[in-house]
């Protein structure tokens, strides 16, 4: 039988194997989840509504909403609509507006 101080010195070494494993693979984890959430964040920021107005977008609403403008049916002449660029912001009146008629949508979707 070997003798118990052996048998300690052992189970210490195992220990301490088993700790540097932990050690590395927590590492890992907290690495690969660090290349992750940078992932995640770029693309989150590609999102970002600041970045959409950097690559040359603009945001326009009518004067007092807050909703943002997608059709020309929602205008009138005369409305006064609020624009904003990456830097800067605009305010202008409507003085017509033209509405797209179905048939020329559905051409210029075909095309």
């Amino acid at each position: 039988m070997r003798k118990p101080f052996d048998r300690i010195h052992e189970l210490a070494q195992r220990l301490d194997d088993c700790q540097g494993q932990a050690q590395r693979a927590v590492k890992r984890r907290l690495t690969a989840l660090g290349r992750q959430l940078a992932g995640d964040a770029a693309r989150l920021e590609s999102l970002s509504p600041l970045a959409v107005l950097a690559r040359g977008y603009s945001v326009t609403q009518r004067e007092g909403h807050n909703e943002p403008l997608r059709e020309a049916v929602q205008l009138q002449p005369g409305d006064v609509l609020l624009t904003r660029f990456h830097r800067g912001r605009a305010t202008s009146r409507v003085e017509s507006v033209e509405l797209e008629s179905l048939q020329s949508k559905k051409s210029m979707e075909s095309s």
